[in-house]
């Protein structure tokens, strides 16, 4: 079973609609895979996968994918899903991308309300007399996400399918994800022209792209659809809390090695003073969040990756490997190295690493 660790706690705040999930176990039978036992062992309930509304961990419904692409032997599993997949699974939300009235419109909508569906880490819209491009991305502590990158690029590209040949929606596509062995079946469900290893996802449009009308929507429909995604947004709204906020800060900048006290009260519009006060208030100090951010952060690296040592320091913004085996020493009291194989002796290193 998932164990407890600060770090799934903190990755677990990131939410995704189970709805997504609503063809998955008839897709997997299909493969002759029983997604139940891997479901359980990640601490998913199927019957989420039945309720638009319902709320699960991103987190562990990415690490699914995962390991259902190992287990099929299809890297490939993601983006093919997608095509299975069955529009309307997550409620309004979906309801109002099929039926806003252009193309424009409906990535506007889509970034306004995309926080009732998934938790991204950074989405983003903006368009010149010339190109329009939207950008996503998830959390650092979202590691194993490929297949559910490709599932998610797919699946609202064929949203925008109301609005022209599949083939020519996007003027450009951009995936963080990794360069697959074959990119045939990319440029044949997502666009001919798609590069990857990019910094952040992202769509690009032409201006006379973004002005292209839905001829099949329904307008009156959509107007509702945005009413309820409204009152559904006020619903969700509530005051983050601190320590995750800071951690979620910190995980943006730790590799740029610029996060101090005053950068953290800088982007949260205080004074250090204050910043240090609210955090006395909860019994921690700066250092303190620094620390642990690294260590949840090192956790899931260590566990879920086999990225050189050195690279894992880098991200957790250390000046050397040595600053990072010390702190490690710290933690686990035994090397990165050592730590990452005792994990993987107690654990099922399937459910753990792509």
């Amino acid at each position: 079973m998932e164990s407890g660790s600060t770090a799934t706690v903190l990755a677990d705040q990131y939410r995704v609609s189970g709805g997504y999930g609503r063809e998955l176990p008839a897709y997997a039978q299909s493969l002759g895979i029983d997604i139940a036992p891997i479901a359980a062992a990640l601490g998913l309930n199927l019957e989420d996968f039945q309720d638009p509304q319902s709320s699960i961990s991103l987190n562990r419904f990415c690490r699914l994918f995962e390991v259902l692409a190992t287990i099929s032997g299809d890297s490939t599993f993601g983006l093919k899903y997608s095509q299975a997949y069955v529009h309307g699974g997550s409620g309004p939300f979906e309801y109002g991308m099929m039926n806003a009235p252009t193309l424009r419109g409906a990535l506007e909508f889509f970034v306004k309300y995309a926080g009732l569906q998934r938790d991204v880490a950074y989405l983003g819209f903006e368009a010149d007399q010339r190109f329009g491009r939207i950008e996503w991305s998830f959390s650092p502590l979202i590691i194993q996400r490929e297949q559910f990158v490709d599932f998610f690029m797919a699946t609202n590209l064929r949203f925008l399918t109301h609005f022209g040949d599949p083939a020519n929606v996007f003027h450009e596509a951009r995936l963080e994800r990794r360069e697959p062995a074959s990119k045939a079946p990319y440029r044949k469900l997502i666009s001919p022209s798609i590069t990857f290893n990019a910094p952040m996802n992202a769509g690009v449009f032409t201006a006379q792209q973004l002005s292209a009308r839905n001829n099949g929507a329904d307008e009156r429909l959509f107007e509702l659809m945005v009413r309820q995604c409204d009152a559904m947004m006020r619903e969700r709204e509530f005051q983050p809390d601190i320590i995750l906020h800071i951690k979620e800060e910190i995980l943006s900048f730790l590799a740029e090695g610029q996060v101090t006290i005053g950068f953290m009260a800088r982007r949260l519009a205080m004074s250090e003073r204050s910043l240090q006060r609210r955090l006395a208030d909860r019994g921690t100090t700066f250092n303190d969040l620094m620390d642990e951010t690294r260590r949840e952060y090192s956790d899931r690296l260590l566990r879920e990756t086999d990225l050189p040592l050195s690279e894992i320091s880098y991200r957790l913004g250390f000046s050397a490997p040595s600053a990072y085996s010390r702190s490690a020493l710290r933690w686990y009291g035994k090397t990165p190295s050592a730590a990452r194989e005792a994990w993987l002796n107690d654990t099922n290193p399937l459910l753990l690493r792509p």
